[in-house]
C-alpha cells in the first residue's frame, strides 16, 4: 500500500455548486462518501489535521491516491453510442441503466458529485447541458455551453467542471470552458485542436493528451491559467479515445485508444513528464477505447466501460502490482 501526505491543498475552499471529490469529503463530511471510500480498502483516510493559518495536512493511504483527488470513484459510467441510455456500474459490476430521449448522441459525461452526472454537448444540440441526479433519476437543464461541441472530454479545472476540445460541424476545436456559478465561462484554449482527447486533473494542474495529436501533452497550470505544451512523441499514429489516470505529479498511465474505426489498441504506457519518456507495460486483455475516461481504480484493479470494434463492454483489468507502484 502506498502512503502519501497531502500538503498542496489550497485553502480556503470557497462555496460553490460542485466540489472535487477530495473537497467534497472534507467540506461535507458525507458519511456515505466516507463509508464508500473506507469500504473498498484501500483507499481510506486515516485522519485530518487542522492547523491554524496553514494548509490542512491529511494522511491518506491509498493505492490510487492521485486518481481519487479529482475523480469520483463511486461509479464508472458510459453513454450508449447507438441507444439513448446511460449505463452506470458500481464495484463488482452492480450495473443499472437509465434511458431518456434527452440523452444526446456523442455528448460527454462526468461525475460531479457522488450521485450527479454532468452531460454536455452532443451532435444534435452541441450547446446543451444537463445534470442527471442518480438518486432521484431526474434530469435538470442547465445554462448552455458558450461554444457548442461534441466528442470532447471533461475534467475538473481550477476546482470546477470543465469541457475541453472536441468537434463542431467538420472542425476540430481547442476551446475550453468551466461551469462556474451555474454559468459557462471561457478560459484559455488548448494549443492544439483535439477531438476525443483524454484529460486527468491533479492538484492545480490538468493534463490533456491524444485527440488525434500524439506529439504533445498539454498541461494547464492554475498559476498562470494557461495551457503549456510538452512535446512527447509516443504513438506512431494519431490516437483518440485513450484512457488515462494520474499516478503522480509527473507520471501518467495511458491505455487503449483507437487510430481509426478499424484499428483499436491494447497498449498501456507509463508516461514520465519530467524525462518525456513513455515506458510500455502490461497490455490490456482486450483492445478498445475509453471515450468517457470514467473508471473505478482500486489496488491492482481498474474497472471501466470499454468500446471495442463490435460492442461496449464492462472490463476489469488486473495489473501485476498496485497501480500506484508503477511509478
Amino acid at each position: 500500500m502506498c502512503e502519501f501526505i497531502i500538503e498542496r491543498i489550497k485553502f480556503p475552499i470557497f462555496q460553490k455548486d460542485y466540489y472535487t471529490p477530495f473537497e467534497y469529503l472534507l467540506i461535507t463530511n458525507d458519511d456515505i462518501q466516507r463509508d464508500f471510500i473506507d469500504e473498498i480498502k484501500p483507499p481510506r483516510i486515516e485522519k485530518v489535521e487542522w492547523r491554524k493559518d496553514q494548509c490542512k495536512k491529511v494522511n491518506f493511504y491509498s493505492s490510487t491516491f492521485c486518481h481519487l483527488l479529482n475523480n469520483y470513484n463511486s461509479y464508472f459510467i458510459n453513454l450508449g453510442e447507438t441507444n439513448r441510455d446511460l449505463k452506470l456500474a458500481h464495484l463488482s459490476y452492480n450495473k443499472y441503466k437509465l434511458d431518456s430521449p434527452l440523452f444526446e448522441f456523442h455528448s460527454r459525461i462526468m461525475l460531479i458529485s457522488p450521485y450527479e452526472v454532468l452531460m454536455t454537448g452532443g451532435f444534435e444540440s452541441p450547446k446543451r447541458c444537463r445534470i442527471i441526479n442518480l438518486n432521484t433519476q431526474t434530469i435538470s437543464e442547465q445554462a448552455d455551453l458558450t461554444f457548442g461541441r461534441f466528442w470532447h472530454c471533461c475534467a475538473f479545472i481550477m476546482g470546477y467542471p470543465g469541457v475541453i476540445g472536441g468537434k463542431i460541424g467538420d472542425n476540430r476545436i481547442k476551446k475550453v470552458e468551466i461551469f462556474k456559478h451555474n454559468k459557462w465561462k471561457k478560459i484559455s484554449s488548448l494549443n492544439q485542436n483535439r477531438i476525443t482527447p483524454v484529460a486527468s486533473s491533479l492538484f492545480d494542474k490538468v493534463y490533456v493528451f491524444g485527440g488525434g495529436n500524439n506529439k504533445s501533452i498539454e498541461i494547464f497550470n492554475e498559476d498562470d491559467k494557461k495551457w503549456h505544451e510538452l512535446k512527447c512523441d509516443i504513438f506512431e499514429t494519431p490516437t483518440v479515445g485513450l484512457g488515462m489516470i494520474s499516478l503522480s505529479d509527473d507520471l501518467l498511465l495511458v491505455f487503449g485508444g483507437m487510430e481509426n474505426i478499424v484499428h483499436y489498441f491494447d497498449d498501456t504506457y507509463k508516461i514520465n513528464l519530467t524525462t518525456r519518456e513513455a515506458t510500455s507495460i502490461e497490455k490490456l486483455k482486450k483492445e478498445g477505447r475509453f471515450p468517457y475516461n470514467s473508471h473505478i481504480v482500486r489496488g491492482k484493479f481498474l474497472e471501466s466501460f470499454m468500446f471495442d470494434a463490435d460492442e461496449e463492454v464492462a472490463v476489469k483489468y488486473e495489473a501485476k502490482q498496485e497501480i500506484c507502484l508503477f511509478n
